[in-house]
């Protein structure tokens, strides 16, 4: 009998992981389609955040923010947001002819094909992958 239940409990613990899991590829691929629809506002947007700050101006709190600085607010945003809430978080947008390819600490854009963002995060679970674990969600920026 406690035979069963050690490996219930155990089935139990991995369908929780398994939604963690899921929990953050929603997650990513979610943040990766808001700010390619927030990038779809502003055509020229890409050329803002080729080199963008650590940190922006506060748009909803200031009444005298340009539109590049509210674009580039809410990158930041973004970007601090993936960190929070996906384990390795980190996020990019550019232009890439092959936007299937790159990761956190190397997106791998070539200023070349449609504006996507990338999405980057690691699946603890995975880390001993080939990849590390290492995952990915891209959004194209509709035209």
């Amino acid at each position: 009998f406690s035979f069963g239940m050690g490996g219930m409990a155990v089935l139990m613990l991995s369908a929780v992981g398994g939604m963690s899991e899921a929990e953050h590829e929603t997650l990513a691929h979610l943040n990766a389609q808001a700010m390619a629809a927030t990038l779809q506002l502003s055509p020229a947007a890409l050329e803002h955040l080729a080199d963008p700050p650590q940190s922006a101006p506060l748009c909803f709190e200031s009444e005298s923010c340009t539109a590049e600085d509210w674009l580039v607010s809410q990158y930041v945003l973004w970007r601090a947001r993936l960190a929070r809430e996906l384990p390795g978080g980190a996020g990019v947008a550019c232009r890439d002819s092959t936007p299937a390819d790159g990761d956190a600490s190397a997106p791998d854009c070539d200023d070349s094909g449609p504006a996507v963002t990338k999405v980057f995060w690691t699946d603890p679970r995975r880390s001993n992958d080939e990849d590390g674990g290492a995952r990915r969600a891209v959004a194209q920026v509709p035209r």
